[in-house]
């Protein structure tokens, strides 16, 4: 009731509608299937990172200086089966154009990219925050941390990379005081999406490559 008029508000007399608690997801469960992908070129060779933004689970590789858009695709593989499933949405931080491209009037993901994740049962996206998001810190981190191989030695160098990369998920986790990057890992794996079932049926995707 209104103290100057003495009528019933309209807000008393039409209650909006509260949704009950259970209906409102946790503000942490979404961004258990979210995954940050960035990409730098560091000497003769570029690196591709992935970074799972609830638990900061971590995958790298090396790729050609000169890396072609079935390369980022073929990084967004890997990284699922080495997490054992896929995070429904991929956050691109500061793509190129072998990312997006651009028809004069829209700009729109490179349709390798759009089939990749439409065949793992996710969605592409651009990182827009203000700061510097998690695939570009660990980026910064690699660049120091790891080897660096040239042109012709990315075989051995990612196997190099792979050991780096374990290493990372004992470390502590950076938000949850206490817990490791792998604990924080292992709630996260249940909320990411199932896999294709074999190596045969990726290779469909691209023509055989």
């Amino acid at each position: 009731m209104s103290a100057r008029t003495g009528r019933m508000s309209r807000g008393n007399r039409y209650p909006r509608r509260v949704e009950p608690p259970s209906a409102v997801p946790a503000p942490h469960e979404a961004t258990k299937t979210v995954a940050h992908v960035g990409f730098a070129t560091i000497g003769e060779v570029g690196l591709v990172a992935v970074v799972l933004r609830y638990s900061h689970a971590l995958w790298a590789q090396w790729v050609g200086f000169n890396a072609s858009t079935a390369a980022f695709s073929w990084a967004l593989i890997h990284a699922a089966y080495h997490f054992g499933g896929s995070p429904r949405r991929w956050l691109f931080e500061e793509p190129d154009c072998r990312v997006l491209q651009w028809d004069g009037r829209r700009q729109y993901f490179a349709e390798q990219l759009e089939v990749t994740a439409r065949h793992l049962s996710s969605q592409l996206g651009i990182w827009s925050g203000r700061y510097r998001g998690p695939a570009s810190s660990a980026l910064t981190y690699l660049s120091m941390a790891a080897h660096r191989p040239r042109r012709t030695g990315l075989f051995h160098g990612n196997i190099a990379l792979r050991e780096l990369i374990r290493g990372t998920a004992c470390l502590p986790h950076p938000r949850q005081p206490g817990r490791s990057i792998a604990q924080v890992f292992d709630e996260e794996r249940d909320h990411l999406s199932p896999l294709p079932t074999s190596w045969h049926e990726l290779a469909v995707w691209f023509g055989g490559e």
